[in-house]
């Protein structure tokens, strides 16, 4: 193990010289240098979450994150007194949970609006090849979904009347940079 450590030693030496650092905490630096050279890479057999986040907050008070974990880009839509969210899944499968919240601090996950393997292929997609910040809405009954899905179909809509699901695809508009195509079988919404 001596070998690894001989470039660390030369860089010590050199910086002890110039007096930016002491004898004691280049020594340190070299120990655990080492030590992690002669253990390897972290092997678990385990790991478990409990979703113990700490003691119960005031009843006046929220923890921050609301959704804690796993849940970017996150999007809400308001209909009359419920709260819909979806969030990037990036190429996990199920994708684009839907949650739902009556104040926006407690929320509980109604669905996926990816959840059968024909909307969407996945396979062999690397992270940054998946889905990223869908937005929701909704309009006349409606729940709307826009997203693209980078390396599997570009951008695309998806609609239920009920948000919990089924989301089938209505519209994959296909957009390739610098294309201006639209997706017209969708029914444009009026804001107002």
């Amino acid at each position: 193990m001596s070998r690894p450590i001989l470039p660390i030693a030369r860089t010590g030496q050199a910086l002890l010289a110039a007096g930016r650092y002491s004898a004691v905490a280049l020594g340190a630096i070299a120990l655990v240098a080492g030590s992690a050279q002669a253990a390897g890479p972290a092997r678990f057999g385990w790991v478990s979450y409990s979703g113990s986040d700490g003691a119960a907050v005031p009843a006046d008070s929220y923890r921050n994150p609301i959704l804690a974990g796993y849940h970017p880009d996150p999007s809400i839509v308001r209909v009359g007194a419920d709260y819909y969210l979806v969030n990037s899944t990036f190429s996990w499968f199920p994708g684009i949970p839907v949650f739902h919240s009556r104040d926006l601090v407690h929320w509980r996950q109604i669905g996926n609006a990816i959840d059968r393997p024909g909307q969407l292929d996945f396979t062999g997609r690397a992270i940054s090849e998946g889905v990223f910040a869908p937005a929701i809405n909704y309009h006349a009954g409606r729940f709307y979904i826009v997203n693209t899905c980078v390396r599997c179909g570009g951008n695309f809509v998806i609609t239920a009347t009920n948000p919990a699901g089924p989301w089938p695809i209505r519209c994959s508009c296909g957009v390739s940079r610098g294309s201006t195509r639209r997706c017209s079988s969708i029914p444009t919404a009026r804001r107002g």
